[in-house]
């Protein structure tokens, strides 16, 4: 699991590069007003941006579920996730059930995203597969969200169809124990959710459903959550017109090149390596640093820290673009500047909304 993890880890971070430029070229050709105003061009254009959001969600879903080695949980909606879940398994509901959602308001609770993600896609694919192929206006794949009296989140996934022989119930929790038919399932997936689900400090049951089917039922302490810091205040509009000094530093030129485009009123530099990076930061200073984090021989953690070095104010200034960490260094490393991550795919409305950011810092005082 912890390989496959790595590997899709791995083809998220090389789908994320041409998706980035993929998803801002559209958007741009859609802002611009020179292209041809044709309805049906404006129409292609916008099924093309519409398929490619779908797959930045996929390659997203993808990352967040083989994070298996992500070991610091933190606070999460269990909403997002069991959506995530049911698009990942979307080829085996299609045609067997309906989806039923009823979601109530949650708190957060304490997990890992991936570990829990995958225990919430391992019960939608049960349930998905307890149903005969063919029957989809029969029956119902089932989510509900709750509280119970105790403040515990409660997460319910539900299908209508054969349920589980009463017989198999007692243990159905153990390794190797299965209710699928020989060579479906491996009869591991329940033991590793029940692992994964004690350790957060919560339970797993199964119950049989009135009328047929099966519940399984996930209930998690809900998460304690300390108030967030309160951030100074900030000018409430940018100067008007402000240029800034802005550097882009990415292998892929073609990232750069859409950058430089979305970028236009502003003084760009852009480099393609880490070396060139720091030799441009050494001779100028920029309002706003835009850098990708793995790269060849010197990567965006060796920029930073060479930028800290040359001037330890500037720190806030810089921005890692990143398509998905595949090994414990750069995971570690974003962890670090986590505040200061722009994922791929952006759009071109994350990259103004960094540069309304480093307006409103210019605009605020005299430079340090």
């Amino acid at each position: 699991m912890a390989s496959i993890g790595v590997l899709a880890a791995g083809v998220a971070h090389e789908i994320n590069n041409p998706l980035t430029y993929l998803l801002a070229s559209i958007e741009t050709l859609l802002r611009r007003s020179d292209v041809s105003r044709d309805a049906r061009d404006v129409g292609w254009l916008a099924a093309a941006l519409e398929g490619t959001r779908r797959i930045r969600d996929i390659v997203a879903d993808l990352g967040a579920f083989s994070r298996v080695a992500d070991g610091t949980p933190t606070p999460l909606e269990v909403q997002p996730l069991l959506d995530a879940a049911v698009r990942m398994a979307s080829h085996e509901i299609r045609y067997r059930a309906r989806m039923v959602r009823d979601f109530a308001p949650t708190p957060k609770v304490l997990a890992t995203e991936g570990r829990l993600g995958q225990v919430f896609l391992n019960l939608v694919v049960n349930a998905a597969q307890a149903i005969p192929e063919g029957a989809s206006a029969e029956h119902q794949l089932i989510l509900a969200t709750r509280v119970d009296d105790a403040g515990r989140v409660v997460v319910e996934v539900s299908d209508t169809g054969a349920g589980i022989p009463p017989e198999l119930l007692p243990s159905l929790f153990e390794p190797f124990v299965t209710s699928k038919p020989q060579g479906v399932g491996t009869g591991l997936g329940l033991y590793i959710c029940k692992n994964v689900v004690t350790g957060l400090g919560g339970t797993i049951e199964a119950l049989p459903r009135p009328g047929g089917g099966t519940c399984m039922r996930v209930t998690l302490p809900a998460a304690v959550e300390a108030d967030a810091p309160r951030a100074p205040n900030a000018p409430d509009q940018p100067a008007p017109g402000q240029r800034l000094q802005i550097l882009l530093v990415d292998d892929e030129r073609a990232i750069t090149r859409m950058l430089v485009e979305v970028l236009r009123g502003h003084d760009v530099v852009s480099v393609h390596s880490g070396e060139a990076a720091i030799a441009a930061l050494t001779a100028n200073r920029f309002d706003l640093i835009l850098c990708d984090v793995v790269m060849p021989q010197v990567g965006g953690a060796e920029v930073y820290e060479q930028l800290l070095a040359l001037r330890p104010d500037d720190g806030d200034r810089i921005v890692f673009m990143t398509g998905g960490a595949s090994t414990p260094p750069t995971q570690r490393f974003l962890a670090q500047v986590s505040g200061q991550i722009l994922a791929k795919p952006f759009t071109t409305a994350d990259v103004l909304a960094l540069v309304e950011r480093a307006q409103r810092r210019k605009a605020a005082g005299p430079e340090r």
